[in-house]
């Protein structure tokens, strides 16, 4: 491996850092802060990124409960405790959209990311990278990280049985003035590649209604028979993101195009969650 092959992997963490602000900050509508931090992180959730392609190893990333419940409650809007679904979804996809940052960049290009979340997962032994996000409204989480990557053509450093890889480099450490820490800049392509991620496009359907019938009825239709789909002109319609229902609303004529006025939509976690499935 080349020295500067060998420097981005131990500065991978820090890169991870700045995904991770980035793709929280996305979700949130506002700048995340990143600074190093210390102390001891308990692994109450557990985020984990299996790489292959043109990278080989894994990234496992843990935070205690109250921080991953006040990321939830921040992404998702909401006032009371979330649920542990709620959760696993909220870090998945703060995650993977990190994780996809990870692999546009000049470090990650080719690279294929696996992401798991889990509770109460184990974490690799050794001393953890631990950095600190920190946004408006109160919003404060510390991250423990450890980074055990190589190019797919480099082979695995032997080393016994239970032996933790080397501490990975952490953050950059920036002074000061007052009890606030003073931000790391994130990667200039961060911001864009977060757009990019936020403008693909997903198949959007509305279905008026479904019905069910025999084989034999099927084979007599044509051109005049009438399907009853056993719905009033007056229900609401069903809007499909991905074939998951996300939205109803009534129709409505749009400069002489049909259009769905949206009277009901699901929550944002359970958006998450259908999105994901």
């Amino acid at each position: 491996m080349t020295s500067t092959a060998a420097h981005a992997f131990r500065e991978l963490p820090k890169e991870m850092a700045g995904h991770l602000a980035s793709s929280l900050g996305a979700m949130l509508g506002q700048t995340v802060k990143v600074a190093a931090a210390d102390g001891k992180v308990a692994a109450d959730w557990v985020m984990s990124a299996t790489l292959s392609g043109s990278l080989e190893g894994i990234l496992v990333a843990a935070l205690d409960k109250a921080a991953a419940a006040s990321l939830t409650r921040a992404v998702l809007g909401m006032d009371g405790p979330p649920d542990d679904d709620a959760v696993a979804d909220t870090l998945r996809e703060v995650a993977s959209q990190a994780c996809g940052l990870l692999t546009q960049g000049r470090t990650g290009t080719g690279a294929r990311v696996q992401v798991q979340v889990a509770r109460g997962a184990a974490v690799p032994a050794g001393r953890p990278t631990t950095f600190a996000l920190r946004a408006k409204g109160g919003i404060s989480a510390r991250v423990a990280w450890w980074s055990d990557v190589r190019a797919a053509s480099e082979p695995a450093a032997a080393k016994p049985a239970g032996t933790a890889s080397e501490p990975a480099a952490a953050p950059p450490v920036v002074e000061a003035v007052g009890p606030e820490p003073v931000p790391v800049p994130a990667a200039p392509e961060a911001a864009p590649n977060v757009e990019m991620i936020l403008d693909i496009d997903l198949p959007l359907t509305v279905r008026f209604g479904t019905t069910e019938m025999p084989l034999s009825a099927l084979t007599r239709l044509g051109p005049g028979s009438v399907i009853d789909l056993g719905r009033s002109p007056d229900d609401p319609v069903d809007v499909l993101v991905n074939g998951k229902v996300l939205a109803r609303g009534e129709v409505v004529v749009v400069s002489g195009y049909y259009g769905v006025r949206i009277t009901e939509i699901l929550g944002a976690a359970d958006r998450i969650r259908s999105l994901g499935a």
